[in-house]
């Protein structure tokens, strides 16, 4: 479902930007031509999933744990957006990416 909205929207644009938490366990990242992955330490990650999900610290925990471990995604990616800053800090610095397109070698 997701490869297919990528190709529809492929169609339209010359780039498409997937968001996928579980891309590689997926296996989709041998589909795309790079990987940008959001990055924070563990313990902002389960803060967040408890704000956000309304989990215990040990459900978020455990949901953490079940994922590929954090050094994983780093490894496997190809550009970085730090991520432990305010949600506005955030936004700047994928506007400022996409902006400036790093994954493209003409810039």
């Amino acid at each position: 479902m997701i490869l297919n909205q990528a190709r529809e929207l492929g169609k339209m644009s010359d780039e498409v930007f997937i968001e996928a938490a579980v891309l590689f366990e997926m296996g989709l990242d041998k589909y795309v031509d790079f990987i940008i992955v959001t990055d924070c330490p563990d313990e902002i990650r389960i803060h967040r999933m408890i704000l956000r999900d309304h989990l215990s610290a040990e459900e978020a925990d455990k949901r953490l744990k079940a994922q590929l471990p954090r050094e994983e995604y780093l490894k496997r990616s190809d550009f970085v957006i730090e991520t432990s800053e305010e949600l506005e800090k955030t936004f700047e610095k994928v506007f400022e990416m996409v902006k400036n397109k790093p994954w493209n070698s003409e810039n």
